[in-house]
């Protein structure tokens, strides 16, 4: 029996609404749920930030969104974060503009650079915050493989044992403020590129 156009169509949007199911399930599982272990640390440590939100997505697709997210674990984000869309997402094209990835494979920028590794993670990055002076900033912190951006107060990184969250697992990082005056750039070798205009 073939099937007339009405049936096709509904075929083909079926199979496009499952397609896009699919799609949105996926992102969850890769750019949301590691960066979980993230929001948790901050948590326990009781830093104040606020997540921004970079990414465009069409009606259908915050719907979807909002259907996989009612779980208990995603009320961090708040119902309406997918709705509200933060223009930060051009700061990041400015970034890897002006400094260029030296690497096709990872973000490995030619700027001042510090080997490090998991037992001095933490007291590198504040060496680094002291020689530019970063005290008292505000700063995104934007890890290429997740959703989320995090703003919050660069002194809050300064209590913190880094190598929780700036570990392999969660890849390269960059930490930069509103005006793009500097950027700190986490290497998932362990290693920490700096600079300051």
């Amino acid at each position: 029996m073939l099937m007339n156009d009405q049936q096709r169509n509904r075929a083909f949007e079926l199979k496009r609404i499952i397609q896009n199911k699919l799609r949105i399930k996926h992102s969850i599982e890769t750019e949301l749920n590691p960066f979980l272990e993230i929001i948790s640390f901050l948590n326990q440590y009781e830093i104040e930030y606020q997540l921004k939100n970079i990414n465009v997505f069409d009606a259908e697709e915050i719907l979807l969104l909002k259907e996989f997210l009612q779980e208990e674990k995603y009320a961090f984000l708040g119902i309406d974060f997918f709705d509200q869309i933060d223009n930060l997402a051009n700061k990041l094209e400015i970034i890897v503009d002006l400094y260029p990835s030296t690497n096709d494979f990872r973000y490995v920028p030619t700027l001042n650079k510090i080997a490090t590794d998991l037992e001095n993670i933490s007291l590198d990055f504040n060496r680094i915050v002291d020689d530019l002076n970063l005290y008292n900033e505000k700063a995104f912190i934007y890890f290429f493989n997740y959703l989320p951006i995090i703003e919050l107060n660069v002194n809050d990184l300064l209590t913190l044992d880094l190598s929780e969250i700036f570990t392999f697992y969660h890849g390269d990082a960059l930490i930069y403020p509103k005006n793009l005056d500097w950027l700190i750039v986490y290497g998932l070798e362990d290693e920490w590129f700096y600079t300051k205009k």
